[in-house]
């Protein structure tokens, strides 16, 4: 069995008052995963554990976690000097439909740390220099020019220190930190043309994690999610869905099947995957019926909200009224 622990995160109201600083949007993600760490160490991490950190839409495949547990991996081995630690998955992104999914793109998250170089898991009388961070200089990502990027190890102030051992991650640094390796189930060379016509050949790295951005049930919840998240969008509420996020733009033309835009998605959808695929995908009816409720909430929306389409706002009249051939193939 599996213990499974919840912890909240709530601004501290009379801190934030006597500091004079808001804390908001990407800051106050920071913080939450900053606080990741505290309940990991309250349940026994030690620095040989692994800490995995993702959003909820995130996941590793079954395959890659289990290779993770029981093969060398050089970021897991002892004595690590925590400059570049983080296992970084090579993600397949799904947007709302499982048969819209980003082609050449990839994801970089979720991640892994040994817990030699998360704070307060690993010894800090080894790694004594701590990290600059955004807010307080103590919480949060690390500040811009301290740390947040490798080549800032290159330049002043950083470059003034001797490193040996390196600043201890926080729950924030797995997803605003740069340092690790990004790892693919495989790396194929597809040759585009057996009669060497063309433009030569192609390399595919296959995914070792899946992101299934915006699987939401209705139309409201997405909307609720743009108006609150780390980048809101002040009138999410009432915007074409198109323009509440370039990705969402993207998937709401892929699932109406609109090929007149070049689309970044996998031609032929679910089937033409190469490497891995979520297993429940594969089950047909499942798949197909996710697909369509998706266009049934996507027409019903634009019937109150608009189309986004080649830099304007159309009703749905306007839209319609559009050449066939500007809209579909």
């Amino acid at each position: 069995d599996t213990d499974v622990k919840f912890h909240f995160y709530v601004d501290n109201k009379e801190e934030i008052e006597q500091d004079g600083k808001e804390i908001s949007g990407v800051l106050r993600e920071a913080l939450q995963r900053q606080t990741i760490v505290n309940v990991w160490k309250e349940n026994g991490m030690t620095k040989d554990d692994i800490g995995f950190v993702s959003d909820i839409d995130e996941v590793f495949t079954r395959d890659f976690l289990l290779a993770a547990q029981t093969c060398d991996v050089p970021q897991f081995r002892p004595g690590q000097d925590c400059h570049k630690p983080k296992v970084i998955s090579s993600t397949l992104i799904f947007e709302s439909s499982p048969e819209c999914i980003t082609d050449k793109t990839r994801g970089f998250h979720p991640d892994l740390i040994i817990g030699e170089c998360i704070d307060t898991i690993g010894d800090a009388n080894v790694h004594s220099i701590p990290a600059i961070r955004q807010y307080k200089g103590t919480q949060g990502c690390r500040a811009p020019g301290k740390g947040k990027n490798l080549h800032d190890y290159l330049q002043s102030p950083l470059n003034e220190t001797s490193w040996s051992k390196y600043p201890l991650w926080n729950g924030a640094d797995f997803r605003c930190t740069e340092g690790g390796q990004q790892y693919h189930e495989n790396t194929m060379l597809v040759k585009k043309d057996p009669h060497g016509n063309g433009d030569g050949n192609e390399i595919i790295k296959t995914q070792t994690a899946y992101h299934f951005h915006n699987f939401f049930e209705n139309l409201d919840v997405v909307r609720h999610k743009y108006l609150t998240y780390g980048h809101p969008v002040a009138n999410a509420l009432s915007l074409p869905l198109g323009l509440l996020q370039s990705d969402m733009n993207k998937g709401v033309h892929c699932v109406m099947n609109r090929t007149n835009v070049e689309l970044p998605y996998v031609k032929g959808g679910f089937k033409r995957i190469t490497g891995q695929r979520p297993l429940l995908f594969e089950h047909d009816e499942y798949r197909l019926a996710r697909d369509e409720e998706f266009r049934a909430l996507v027409t019903a929306d634009e019937l109150n909200y608009g189309v986004f389409w080649e830099g304007k706002v159309l009703n749905k009249t306007e839209f319609d009224r559009l050449p066939t051939s500007a809209t579909s193939e």
